[in-house]
């Protein structure tokens, strides 16, 4: 296409967007300007349908299959954004720190979510999330503290560190079973959070993963669990008994503070598949106080445990 024929384009265009005929004068150039942005905004994937007076995003429209990392970063005066059915992924920290942002559902095509995405998105009050999900990035709900999903997409296969930190009325009462790997502090601070098992495929579980989930049933651990974060269950005071079996090679405790189990109930019980101590658990292991070690039995199969 020749310059010639690329001016004319861009020229009708205008023309069509402000109702000019003719050529251009000074007398429509103001409209015209407008409407050179408004086209070259569409062009780049988004729309800017209402500015306030300071010159701040209200309202926008997405086009296209993605949202640009950064697209609407720290925008505080952004109160809602319309996405196509055919966003595909949202970039990193596209809607973060958007306080004021209350979407309530979102694209049903997406497959990911980037890291600190909706950080600190207050007002973002979801119940679900796509069903394609396969990927939320590290920090992606963090403070979120309306957020109020019922499940997680079952393609997922990690919660990645932070990225539900102080949602503090999510309740989930389970994770997606494929779900290998719990990042550190991914769900700190969640007190609703409502598990009584988590999936049978998990291998690691990260620092404060669980730190805080005062509302946390759990009574066993994964059979394939291989690795314990410090802190990781920190305050979860409803635990009475929990298994951990012979393939967890490894609980990081530097200190009593930071023992997986620290600030527990007193009264919790812990069975365990080894015979004694594995080289890889910290020497502070099962302290639930500066001076308090909670109650071991060891040598105990799942079998057994279960008829307790």
């Amino acid at each position: 296409m020749s310059i010639d024929t690329k001016m004319t384009a861009i020229a009708n265009a205008i023309r069509a967007k402000t109702g000019t005929s003719g050529s251009l004068s000074l007398d429509n150039m103001a409209t015209a300007i407008t409407a050179i942005t408004e086209i070259t905004n569409i062009i780049a994937g988004v729309s800017f349908d209402m500015i306030d007076g300071s010159n701040n995003i209200v309202t926008a429209t997405i086009y296209g299959t993605f949202v640009s990392g950064y697209q609407f970063f720290s925008e505080t005066a952004l109160t809602s954004v319309s996405l196509p059915s055919g966003v595909i992924s949202i970039g990193n920290q596209a809607f973060n720190g958007c306080t004021l942002l209350s979407l309530t559902s979102l694209p049903s095509g997406l497959t990911s979510i980037g890291t600190y995405a909706f950080q600190n998105c207050f007002l973002l009050s979801l119940t679900s999330l796509p069903s394609g999900l396969t990927s939320i990035g590290t920090y992606a709900f963090k403070g979120c503290s309306l957020l109020a999903l019922t499940s997680l997409p079952s393609g997922l296969t990690s919660i990645d560190a932070y990225a539900f930190q102080g949602c503090t009325i999510l309740a989930l009462t389970s994770l997606p079973s494929g779900v290998i790997s719990i990042g550190n502090s991914a769900f700190n601070g969640c007190s609703l959070l409502a598990l009584t098992s988590l999936p049978s495929k998990l291998t690691s579980i990260g620092t404060y993963a669980f730190s805080i989930c005062t509302n946390l049933v759990l009574t066993s651990l994964p059979s394939g669990l291989t690795s314990i974060g410090a802190s990781a269950f920190y305050g979860c005071t409803r635990f009475t008994k929990i298994w951990i079996s012979s393939t967890c090679a490894t609980i990081t405790t530097s200190s009593y503070s930071a023992s997986p189990f620290y600030q527990c109930s007193s009264g919790l019980h812990i069975y365990c598949e080894v015979a004694s101590k594995p080289a890889g658990w910290g020497t502070y292991w099962n302290y639930y106080s500066s001076s308090g070690q909670l109650t071991v039995t060891w040598n105990t199969t799942k079998t057994a445990f279960d008829a307790l």
